[in-house]
């Protein structure tokens, strides 16, 4: 019982965050060369203010911070971009697939078992 009650906070967490926190842009995509691929507005990117988010906790903002350093901004802004289909909503739909895996990761316990762990090692 406490597992399905578990799975329906992740989810609708990680749902409330993908509809109402994470800021969505389209442009268009660019090749090799800086060449543009097409003349539409196919590329989705997804900005998420991880710092100011009141649904996740600190251990859960600490494991993205770390863990998507590369991505963020000095504003504390996640950055991700999707430019892999030909249209917009096919490239939205997948950005959001991904932010979704990754915030329901932030409800897993293995993965701050592990990260916990690191970070003890690294202390002494």
């Amino acid at each position: 019982m406490k597992k399905m009650c578990k799975i329906n906070v992740k989810e609708g967490a990680a749902n409330r965050i993908i509809d109402h926190e994470i800021v969505y842009k389209h442009s268009r995509s660019w090749g090799h060369w800086w060449q543009k691929v097409n003349k539409k507005e196919t590329k989705a990117e997804g900005y998420f203010n991880v710092v100011s988010c009141h649904l996740l906790n600190e251990d859960q903002k600490d494991w993205l911070l770390k863990m998507y350093h590369n991505h963020i901004s000095k504003e504390w802004v996640l950055r991700l971009i999707c430019q892999e289909e030909r249209s917009y909503h096919h490239n939205l739909e997948k950005l959001k697939k991904h932010f979704k895996v990754l915030l329901e990761m932030l409800w897993e316990e293995t993965v701050f078992e592990h990260f916990h762990h690191h970070r003890k090692r690294k202390r002494h």
